[in-house]
């Protein structure tokens, strides 16, 4: 009876333990949107972190995104996109109807 006891609470524990773990995403990113193609006025943001998101303003066809490992912090690409206002509310956006230039020297 007692080992059945002890079993009882180690699988209670276990079971608790697993419940609370949640996987860590492979990656984040940081989307900075601006008003216009000279990338001077910030109108948004919107952030994926490894340890969370945040997002405020406005979206926009004019924004650079830079994303990285969370496993070790290393990069993984910078873009600058002008997507002349093709894209939606979400941040949704065709690739094939932006230009995107890569970011150097980062």
């Amino acid at each position: 009876m007692a080992k059945l006891k002890i079993w009882g609470l180690v699988a209670l524990i276990i079971v608790a333990v697993g419940s609370s773990l949640q996987a860590l995403p492979v990656a984040g990113s940081w989307t900075i949107y601006y008003s216009d193609s000279t990338f001077e006025t910030v109108v948004g943001e919107n952030y994926h972190g490894c340890d969370g998101s945040e997002r405020w303003g406005d979206v926009s066809g004019f924004f650079e995104t830079e994303s990285w490992y969370c496993a070790n912090g290393e990069n993984i690409a910078c873009s600058v996109n002008i997507c002349n206002g093709n894209v939606d509310q979400y941040g949704q956006y065709d690739p094939g109807a932006c230009s995107t230039y890569y970011c150097t020297g980062w």
